[in-house]
């Protein structure tokens, strides 16, 4: 057995018999814990800290950089969790930092893993929210013509699920040029009712739900949780 340092007799004093941790009664027996490390730790301060499952749920380029050095490794330990039984909501990450955890959270959502946590469901995280605050900026700043791009180059990404090509660029380009007026008029052709009078006069909170169902956005999967955030 190795040598107690002072540290560890401290802890030992600590936790004495006379203090147990309450167990609940309805918590399994079974549980796993794995620890990766990143090969990048050292460097880039990357590590994967611990992935532990108990059986009882606008990203610049650095940061795509930095998803990328993520381990597969941790992917493939969620699947490996999850084939042995584990529900996803049994299975906790724990980052180093927050810098790590937003990293990992952004990486496990573009796989297509549903991830809950106080820190990772961050609306910087939902496209549709983004498009929804780029919407507002442009009623309070009606003559950009950086938001009006922003708009709708956002609504053709991630509202119609359709790429920007560089015919499709040229075109927004074009729009966003136009007065706010005409601006507006696109998003008639493309079937919604807007009224550009009317937004300017609403209150924020009647002016969100009027975007909000204007655009369907509710509809749009996995995005709810973001829109109620």
């Amino acid at each position: 057995m190795p040598e107690l340092n002072e540290n560890s007799t401290l802890l030992q004093l600590l936790y004495d018999e006379n203090f147990k941790q309450i167990v609940h009664e309805k918590a399994s027996k079974n549980a796993h814990i794995e620890i990766i490390f990143s090969k990048e730790s050292l460097e880039k301060d990357l590590n994967i800290a611990t992935v532990i499952a108990d059986n009882e749920s606008n990203i610049d380029e650095d940061e795509n950089e930095d998803i990328e050095k993520i381990d597969p490794n941790l992917l493939l330990t969620i699947n490996d969790c999850s084939n042995s039984g584990f529900k996803l909501s049994d299975i906790a990450i724990l980052c180093r930092d927050k810098k790590n955890a937003k990293h990992v959270a952004n990486y496990l959502k573009n796989e297509g893993i549903d991830i809950i946590s106080s820190d990772m469901v961050l609306l910087v995280f939902s496209p549709i929210v983004n498009f929804l605050t780029s919407f507002l900026k442009l009623l309070i700043k009606p003559q950009s013509e950086l938001l009006k791009f922003e708009v709708i180059s956002l609504y053709y990404l991630h509202i119609k699920n359709e790429g920007l090509t560089f015919d499709k660029t040229n075109i927004i380009n074009s729009i966003a040029a136009k007065p706010i007026h005409d601006y507006f008029y696109f998003f008639k052709t493309e079937g919604y009712k807007i009224d550009y009078i009317l937004l300017q006069s609403l209150p924020i909170y009647d002016l969100v739900e009027n975007i909000i169902y204007t655009f369907n956005l509710f509809e749009i999967e996995n995005e709810q949780k973001y829109l109620f955030g």
